[in-house]
């Protein structure tokens, strides 16, 4: 019995001495090791940390690596956290400073970089797991698409060869990759929330192209799965559907628009109160479709209706020029100047006033400017003729 306790005894010292050589974090200056009840997500997130350099050793390489950490903190649960268990708060600390210190690297290598460039990497900066968990799918989904259309517009190669660039581009593949994980999970809802065939409209075509594009977000192993390709099948034929609707409806506009031209007579025929019906033709030719304006038959209406509106522009002319025609003619059936007498000046006077009337635009024409002068020679002859003049 006094043995046991003896051996007792040195084994607690032993304890002792190892529990004060080694520090609570995970870690000791000794290799040894004090276990912390860690979950399994607090222990991803210490592992991943541990596995990177230390600050003074980071480069650009390592920013997703350190970007993996950073989300893999926020799949740690709140008990680890708020617990303060030694070694996620240490994990916590030099992911700081990891990141304090990959933020200082790439200031100056921004600095080099196109606007288009620049531009990409600060839209991938601002995305994470966190910022995308708290969006809707779709919301989500439409945020990753329109990221990589900025890296479209990036045309430089020395540009898309940029270390910050490359690793903008992988982690927007590290984020469609959990990005379809949620939403193969959601996928079936969506599509089974969509109409029907049956009853599918144009107007929820908007609807269906949003769907798809959560569809190309996804990977290939997600796209695979047996219930995905059925909803995919179901969305593609929605989207057929949709086309033979559109097809429908631009045939029905092509219709409206010969059936109007053809109600008018032809050009010979037609009078200046078929302008506004002509116009209204026009107004529907000019919604038709790009493509449907090259159809042959739509062609020829429409130089139908080029051909109505010269004919009916020269009908306005002809009645805009009335009055001075009707001036012309009846100066020219005036007496001349040898058989005016004095009896014709109330005539003569009546023309004058008809005179009067015309616009400006008519009496500057050449026609109307030598009537005028004939109108006048003859006044003047009256004159002479009320002054006692020759007969």
């Amino acid at each position: 019995m006094h043995k046991f306790k003896k051996l007792f005894g040195v084994v607690i010292i032993i304890l002792s001495l190892a529990v004060g050589a080694c520090s609570f974090n995970g870690e000791s200056g000794c290799g040894c090791q004090i276990p912390e009840s860690l979950s399994k997500d607090a222990r991803a997130f210490v592992d991943k940390v541990n596995a990177l350099p230390e600050a003074g050793e980071i480069t650009l390489l390592d920013e997703n690596a350190v970007r993996a950490a950073e989300d893999a903190y926020y799949s740690v649960g709140r008990n680890d956290v708020e617990s303060a268990k030694s070694s996620v708060i240490a994990a916590r600390e030099k992911l700081n400073e990891l990141e304090s210190r990959i933020a200082a690297l790439k200031e100056p290598a921004m600095a080099e970089l196109s606007a288009e460039a620049r531009a990409f990497v600060e839209a991938v900066d601002k995305l994470s797991v966190r910022s995308l968990q708290v969006m809707e799918i779709k919301q989500a989904a439409q945020t990753i698409l329109a990221v990589e259309t900025l890296y479209d517009a990036i045309d430089l190669t020395a540009d898309k060869d940029a270390v910050v660039v490359k690793n903008a581009l992988e982690r927007i593949g590290t984020l469609k990759i959990r990005l379809s994980s949620w939403i193969s999970g959601v996928f079936l809802d969506i599509v089974a929330q969509l109409p029907s065939l049956a009853v599918i409209r144009i107007e929820d075509e908007p609807k269906v192209l949003e769907v798809i594009a959560l569809y190309t977000i996804m990977t290939s192993e997600d796209k695979n799965g047996a219930h995905i390709q059925i909803a995919w099948a179901t969305l593609n034929a929605l989207k057929e559907r949709i086309e033979e609707l559109k097809m429908q409806l631009r045939q029905e506009a092509v219709d409206d628009f010969l059936a109007r031209v053809n109600a008018h007579p032809e050009p010979d025929a037609i009078t200046t109160a078929n302008e506004l019906s002509i116009l209204e033709a026009e107004k529907y030719y000019n919604a038709l479709n790009p493509e449907d304006k090259e159809r042959d038959e739509v062609k020829a209406a429409l130089a139908k209706i080029k051909a109505l509106k010269e004919r009916i522009e020269e009908l306005k002319i002809q009645l805009w020029l009335q009055p001075a025609r009707l001036f012309i003619a009846l100066v020219a059936g005036s007496p001349s100047i040898d058989d005016i007498t004095i009896e014709d000046e109330p005539r003569i006077l009546q023309v004058e006033g008809i005179y009067n009337m015309l616009i400006p635009e008519h009496k500057e024409l050449d026609e109307v400017e030598a009537a005028w002068a004939t109108l006048k020679a003859l006044k003047d002859r009256i004159e002479e003729l009320k002054s006692g003049g020759l007969d």
